[in-house]
């Protein structure tokens, strides 16, 4: 048996874990099919978007006035999100707010941190579609061609892995409006680029630097810079500043289970707007309540330009017309055929990944066809006196907060899918009704740590594998909470 803080980690869709699942032949054939035709368009459509962004970013620089250009590189970068996660595949995204007993549906939620369960990659590209939010970075990002002007300008707060601690000038002179000239990259005046004048040193100071934009003394690591990021949104809301976007789990599951919350999010004391993210797999049972015919009609027109372009790139690189028109018959016909709803419908692979090969994560799901998304805004959660004297009390309770919101979603959607299905709701007992919505968020004990040493047991098993052993098809891609393997190549779990 799987120790129960494993179970958060485990791949459930149709690859299996680790993406090793053996799949039928005409499994094969399609991803062989994309990987030639929708991936390399992809990759082509994504870069052109980042390019195009990049160049509205640089533009903007010239602007004098911080806050025209702030605006217009969050517009800009909510479009070019969007686009972005389009061209990736993720044609559905479907946003519910879920709303507060005495709030107005036109009422805006403003807040200066967005917490979010984290599954994937996407994640952020999804929030940043939303939000367009800051968030923590590698120091080395900032550097990054194209993405690190990007970054720069998002006002993400940068942390050197191997020091854990902020990079310089980011979680301060960024954090209070680096300004054109440090978007460029030039540093020789200050921080930022340009002469500081005396509001913006006391906005550097209040940010945890000197009046020079040099940033103070590392306190508190990331968490402190975090810290003081949220404490100067929220005290200073006319330099609009970004929210934080920030992921209390500390790192990856599968999206069933929501893991204890780290206390960083939370240090500040300031009132966070909680968001769950639930992608839709083959393995979500009855979950495509948002997955409509409209949605089918989309993802079927996404694979027909695919066989296009199979088409177009034979006839580029010199093929006869009767090459092109086979491969592009054959990208067509692989689509025909296999319109169920593993390629047309919710989506056979998850986006969840660290379980799995990079190269082999890329792959699968840049040849998906079609991803499927819903997002759950809460509403604003502000913290009571107790909660902001104890960081731990306030992760704890927001957890719970998002747990209670999950499974009240789930059911909403099973009664609705019921309704819409011609059934009573006193014929499925209220258990089977959620379950039949997709599975609400489960609280799971997992940690970092326990990722780690169920990740060894997956390197373990495919050590074994390799070695030529023979094993059953459960043994080796166990779908439930039991595995006879998992059992024989780790210890026990000690004592929590």
């Amino acid at each position: 048996m799987l120790p129960e803080a494993h179970l958060a980690f485990v791949r459930t869709d149709r690859y299996g874990e680790g993406g090793w699942a053996p799949q039928p032949l005409w499994e094969r054939a399609r991803l062989a099919v994309l990987a030639f035709t929708l991936l390399p368009l992809r990759l082509f459509l994504a870069l052109g978007c980042v390019a195009a962004y990049y160049l509205i970013v640089r533009i903007s620089t010239i602007i004098p006035n911080e806050i025209i250009v702030r605006r217009i590189v969050t517009v800009f970068g909510k479009l070019w999100s969007r686009a972005c996660l389009f061209c990736l595949g993720f044609v559905h995204i479907k946003w519910v707010r879920v709303g507060g007993s005495n709030e107005p549906r036109s009422t805006k939620r403003r807040s200066v941190a967005v917490v979010s369960n984290h599954m994937s990659w996407a994640d952020i590209l999804i929030q940043m579609a939303r939000y367009f939010p800051a968030f923590v970075a590698r120091d080395g990002t900032q550097n990054l061609p194209m993405i690190g002007l990007i970054s720069r300008r998002m006002q993400c707060i940068y942390v050197d892995r191997e020091k854990k601690a902020p990079a310089a000038a980011a979680a301060a002179g960024t954090a209070v409006g680096a300004g054109s000239a440090a978007a460029n990259g030039d540093s020789s005046s200050s921080s930022c680029g340009r002469p500081l004048t005396p509001d913006r040193a006391a906005a550097v100071a209040a940010a945890g630097g000197d009046a020079a934009g040099a940033p103070a003394a590392d306190v508190g690591g990331v968490s402190g810079a975090v810290k003081r990021r949220m404490l100067l949104t929220q005290q200073h809301p006319e330099q609009e500043l970004r929210p934080m976007l920030l992921f209390p789990e500390g790192t990856t599951s599968n999206g069933r289970y929501l893991l204890p919350f780290k206390t960083g999010a939370f240090l500040a004391g300031v009132p966070v707007l909680p968001t769950i993210i639930h992608y839709h797999t083959s393995s979500s049972s009855s979950d495509d309540t948002h997955c409509s015919t409209t949605a089918r009609i989309t993802a079927a027109a996404a694979v027909a330009a695919a066989a296009t372009a199979a088409a177009g790139l034979a006839a580029f690189c010199g093929a006869g017309a009767g090459t092109a028109t086979a491969a592009g018959l054959a990208a067509a016909g692989v689509a025909a055929v296999l319109g169920g709803s593993a390629l047309m419908g919710v989506g056979g692979v998850s986006p969840t990944w660290e379980s799995i090969d990079a190269t082999r994560h890329l792959l699968l799901m840049m040849c998906q066809p079609f991803h499927t998304v819903t997002c759950y805004e809460l509403p604003l959660y502000t913290p009571s006196p107790a909660e902001q004297a104890d960081p731990r009390l306030y992760a704890a309770n927001v957890r719970q907060y998002m747990l209670q919101h999950s499974a009240q979603v789930a059911a909403a959607a099973a009664a609705r899918q019921q309704q819409r299905s011609g059934k009573q709701l006193q014929q499925q007992p209220a258990a089977a009704a959620v379950a039949a919505a997709g599975m609400p968020l489960l609280p799971s004990p997992g940690l970092l740590e326990d990722k780690r040493e169920y990740q060894a047991g997956l390197r373990a098993r495919r050590k074994e594998i390799e070695g030529g052993k023979c094993f059953t098809a459960q043994q080796l891609f166990p779908t439930g909470s039991s595995s006879s393997s998992q059992g024989a190549t780790q210890q026990p779990k000690k004592q929590r």
